[in-house]
């Protein structure tokens, strides 16, 4: 389908990775995740188009790319019960983030609990082994 923002070629050509270096980075996304980055919105016939601008993937390749963090907050219990009655914790699968066991995604600009924790560009929440709760 045209339409469709993840068609594979695309998705490859707006990849900050690229195949020729390895592990494909549409599997890398399928497999472990990432972000995609789309533009404004366009409508025709009726249909709203979105384009993607750029995409990342989550990799276990050593020297890969970074995901930035800001400073960290703690999540407060209110917002760890909440996140929790919303199933929304995810386990942490990648053996860089071994303090972790669970993180939740935090959209933009949401409060949870009354607690304002995702930003401008949206944040993660990270439920480490000790118990500790914090939002990036």
């Amino acid at each position: 389908d045209e339409a469709d923002p993840l068609r594979t070629k695309d998705f490859i050509r707006a990849s900050t990775y690229r195949a020729t270096e390895g592990f494909p980075a549409l599997v890398e996304f399928l497999k472990y995740g990432g972000f995609i980055y789309l533009d404004a919105p366009t409508s025709g016939s009726g249909n709203i188009h979105w384009r993607v601008v750029a995409a990342t993937c989550v990799s276990k390749r050593p020297g890969m790319g970074m995901l930035p963090f800001g400073s960290r907050e703690p999540l407060s219990g209110a917002a760890h019960r909440e996140l929790t009655s919303q199933h929304r914790w995810h386990p942490v699968i990648l053996g860089r983030l071994q303090a972790a066991h669970l993180y939740a995604w935090i959209c933009p600009r949401e409060v949870i609990a009354g607690q304002h924790l995702g930003g401008l560009y949206g944040a993660l929440a990270y439920l480490l082994e000790d118990g500790q709760a914090w939002v990036f």
